[in-house]
């Protein structure tokens, strides 16, 4: 009688070809430079580092938006930030995609009143644009309609994560933010401990499913992840995010819509680590592009 768990190749495979027909599209960033770099961040977990006001946030909020304009799902744990918060920087975003050159950026519905006719033209176009992509966006922050402190839980994220990954039948994108305000069921131990068993549950999460697992993680002064120097081992992907001091001061950036930024890539399992990659940054719009120019 023939044991029923072994499986070669050709029991699991029986045409190869059409299995690697079958095998699902790279996910990539949408930002062409950075991709150039990265190949594919399939099933990775990917550490966005940086300093304060470096953008970790907005970084991923352009990650997210180029995947839904593909037809492709997210899941984004808001932690810290709440989701209508969330929302109106996914509207800003979109509005900069519609109209470039503009900035619609608000913080309520006065902010919405005060906008000018062009912000306001830039918002509408953009507002238009997330209708037709908002079913792949999940937002989710820490408010008890979601689950309460629950979101903070890798446990619990990576369960909702498999159900929109089922409903859409592809992997979604989970972006956690961040690093510092999650938790796990299983943590004991002093707060490095407690950080180190945090990474290895988002690396198996990303392993496991193959979604890409991206997390904005605080650093230290020497740059250096806070809190757990584990995921610098268990993670596959480490960005850091800083402002391209060749091109501009600290005491520029105020007056900057543009800021200049380089994205060094300290980490990278499957491309070239090493690279630094130069984008664009308009914190009024919440956006990321190729250096000089536009997605």
């Amino acid at each position: 009688m023939s044991d029923s768990t072994l499986f070669s190749v050709a029991d699991a495979f029986p045409d190869i070809m059409e299995a690697l027909k079958q095998q699902p599209r790279e996910i990539q960033t949408g930002i062409d430079a950075l991709d150039k770099e990265l190949v594919t961040i399939s099933g990775k977990y990917v550490a966005v580092a940086g300093e304060t006001s470096t953008g970790k946030t907005d970084f991923c909020v352009s990650l997210a938006a180029n995947r839904i304009r593909t037809g492709n799902p997210v899941l984004f744990a808001s932690i810290e930030v709440g989701e209508h918060t969330m929302l109106r920087r996914f509207a800003s975003h979109f509005a900069n995609v519609y109209a470039p050159g503009t900035d619609a950026t608000f913080q309520s519905e006065n902010g919405i009143k005060n906008l000018t006719s062009d912000q306001q033209a830039a918002l509408n176009g953009g507002v238009e644009m997330l209708e037709q992509c908002k079913q792949f966006l999940y937002l989710y922050d820490g408010s008890e309609k979601y689950g309460g402190k629950e979101m903070r839980i890798v446990e619990h994220v990576a369960v909702k994560a498999k159900e929109i990954s089922r409903k859409h039948c592809v992997p979604c994108l989970v972006i956690c933010d961040y690093f510092q305000l999650l938790a796990t069921r299983e943590s004991t131990g002093t707060a490095t401990e407690k950080f180190d068993a945090l990474s290895h549950k988002l690396a198996q999460l990303a392993h496991e499913t193959g979604s890409p697992v991206i997390v904005p993680c605080a650093t230290n002064k020497d740059g250096s992840i806070r809190g757990s120097g584990q995921v610098n081992y268990d993670n596959d992907i480490t960005l850091h995010l800083s402002i391209d001091q060749a091109e501009c001061s600290e005491d520029d950036l105020p007056a900057l819509s543009i800021r200049p930024m380089i994205v060094h890539v300290k980490k990278n399992r499957d491309g070239r680590a090493r690279a630094r990659v130069k984008l664009d940054y308009r914190p009024a719009s919440h956006r990321f592009t190729d250096r000089g120019g536009e997605l």
